[in-house]
């Protein structure tokens, strides 16, 4: 009995140590929530197995998406890939994370936020934003010279204040809970400055989305509802089909779109353009990498890119029209579950959440990146905590 309960004890600290350093260390280091989030579900895990004396399992709506998604990944990789080089790696890569990611949901966050959480985490946050901020007026010549040797490359930071404003709002709940509104509020400011003095413009725009939702969820919970399908239905397909004519337009419309938005609608295109020349098959994971880039008079799409910069057009390329499927029904399934929580704090906290991940899925990243995989299992799990507490 006294193991179990230091098993308990043990998890509901680890739950709160694991908020800390996603809001410090994370947010400095995007690329570290892999880190976090992948070691903190072993941990975790672990613990609830010792205090449960079994090996418990994950929901089964989560093992269906999960092995569900990894089926429709090793089957692209293994019908004819783009490049078979690149794919079969990623999809082992892929595998690695999302089976022991899947062991948070079987983490039954019961406990409330043990006393320290909310008298120490907000100003490791506010101290870990600060440093940032200095470093981002010494053009990266503070703590990026000194810790990373990566003088003046600032984009250093777009990963981890992008995390940043999704998972901010588990923590100004468990702020608005004990009454510290004004903090709550100084902290979120604090961040939009800083993320808005970056070079991140995914990070500004998911952390104002994410609070407009946030409010509207508290005050106008059906309007909000509807707004989520729209947001998901603009980004999962209304961009896609807008961005040829866009590009093609001859007044020159992205003209007026900041540079690395205007380079973002030339990658979409040039995928758009190999998916439509062969729309029924899957290219393989990681194919995006490989395209060359057309001769269509692009300004800033010269060469071949990393990733398409947007989820649900990589899906569709590299998975097929199934993948395409599968990321629009599990991010509709999430909203849908979200709506069936009880009307506080907590599920206003996980509507900016999905919002806040939906912003950044048509914009920043690869779908394949560990650490936003790990963002959205971690914004569960505290999300989830929140609303049990």
């Amino acid at each position: 009995m006294l193991a179990t309960d230091r098993c308990h004890a043990w998890q509901n600290q680890g739950q709160a140590l694991l908020l800390a350093l996603v809001l410090s260390i994370g947010a400095f280091a995007g690329g570290s929530l892999a880190l976090w989030g992948i070691g903190g579900a072993a941990v975790l895990y672990a613990l609830r197995v010792g205090a449960g004396r079994r090996l418990p399992c994950p929901p089964r709506a989560i093992l269906g998406w999960g092995f569900g998604f990894l089926l429709l990944v090793y089957a692209a990789t293994l019908l004819q890939p783009l490049d078979a080089t690149r794919s079969w790696p990623m999809a082992l890569r892929l595998t690695s994370f999302v089976l022991p990611l899947m062991l948070l949901f079987a983490v039954p966050p019961a406990r409330p936020w043990p006393f320290w959480g909310a008298r120490i985490v907000p100003y490791l946050f506010g101290a870990t934003l600060g440093l940032i901020l200095l470093d981002i007026l010494a053009q990266g010549q503070f703590l990026l010279a000194h810790l990373q040797g990566k003088h003046g490359e600032l984009t250093y930071y777009n990963r981890g204040l992008s995390y940043a404003a999704v998972l901010i709002w588990p923590l100004v709940t468990l702020l608005c809970a004990r009454k510290q509104h004004w903090l709550a509020i100084g902290l979120g400011l604090f961040l939009f400055l800083v993320a808005w003095l970056s070079a991140s413009r995914a990070a500004p725009l998911a952390l104002v989305i994410g609070a407009g939702f946030y409010v509207g969820a508290l005050c106008w919970p059906r309007l909000t509802g509807l707004a989520g399908w729209l947001l998901l239905g603009f980004v999962a397909l209304a961009v896609l089909l807008v961005t040829p004519w866009l590009v093609g337009d001859q007044a020159g419309g992205l003209q007026y779109l900041p540079r690395s938005w205007h380079h973002r609608f030339e990658i979409w295109d040039t995928v758009l353009a190999y998916y439509g020349a062969q729309p029924w098959s899957a290219a393989g994971v990681d194919a995006t990498g490989v395209l060359p880039p057309l001769e269509r008079g692009y300004v800033y799409a010269r060469a071949p890119a990393a990733h398409p910069h947007h989820r649900f057009l990589q899906l569709l390329y590299e998975l097929g029209r199934r993948g395409w499927l599968w990321g629009v029904a599990l991010v509709g399934w999430g909203w849908h579950k979200i709506w069936q929580w009880p009307p506080n704090l907590a599920r206003a906290a996980a509507v900016a959440c999905w919002a806040g991940l939906l912003t950044l899925a048509c914009g920043a990243f690869s779908l394949w990146t560990d650490s936003f995989w790990a963002a959205g299992a971690l914004a569960w799990l505290f999300c989830n905590k929140a609303k049990e507490s």
